[in-house]
């Protein structure tokens, strides 16, 4: 079971996105709206999390600064994007991503590229648009 924590600025997105992580058989450790918030649950959070589910555009704002200390810290984070590769940042654009909408299988799928598997008999169709 991995700690994952969800970066993520629209509530119901971030929500679903939590329901599909645990119904794979891992916990949310929190869950972030800004990168304000997601520094402030890293800082305090005593082993960090075993990936970040990070929201390439949050509120208008880039999470490139979030990429760069996940990337320092050797943290491994899938960027959630509906966006096309160009028009991200280019720490963004060269990190495993997941295309908005997305399912539980490609959430697993995304997770077991990055080294996390879900926990066997767990099983989600779950749908995030």
């Amino acid at each position: 079971m991995a700690n994952i924590l969800i970066v993520e600025d629209t509530a119901i997105i971030a929500m679903g996105l939590a329901q599909m992580v645990e119904d794979l058989g891992h916990s949310v450790m929190g869950m972030a709206c800004n990168a304000t918030a997601a520094f402030k649950i890293m800082d305090s959070s005593d082993p960090g999390p075993d990936l970040v589910m990070l929201d390439a555009n949050l509120g208008g704002t880039s999470s490139a600064p979030i990429a760069d200390r996940l990337e320092r810290e050797g943290t491994p984070y899938i960027v959630s994007t509906g966006y096309n590769e160009e028009d991200l940042a280019p720490i963004l654009a060269r990190s495993a991503r997941l295309s908005k909408p997305y399912r539980s299988r490609d959430l697993a799928q995304a997770l077991k590229n990055a080294g996390i598997s879900a926990e066997p008999g767990r099983k989600s169709q779950t749908s995030l648009s």
